[in-house]
């Protein structure tokens, strides 16, 4: 049986509920913080996606200015 790719995909939005746009989304494996393994620039509605070949855990960063927000996997 061939083994599906994963897919990551979600939203960042203001504290006013707007799509943050136009940021790059960085992909790093699991816990580590240098050498992301993709990255993605966020669209109008602040959304990204990410299609890995390769199953595993992920963490997501998004950096805003000076703002850097980080979604870990658990």
């Amino acid at each position: 049986m061939a083994q599906e790719d994963v897919r990551l995909s979600g939203t960042f939005l203001d504290s006013a509920g707007n799509g943050i746009s136009g940021k790059t989304v960085k992909l790093f494996a699991e816990g580590t913080v240098t050498s992301y393994v993709d990255e993605d620039e966020t669209d109008s509605a602040g959304e990204w996606d990410f299609t890995r070949a390769t199953p595993g855990r992920y963490d997501v960063q998004l950096v805003n200015g000076t703002q850097t927000y980080r979604v870990l996997s658990r």
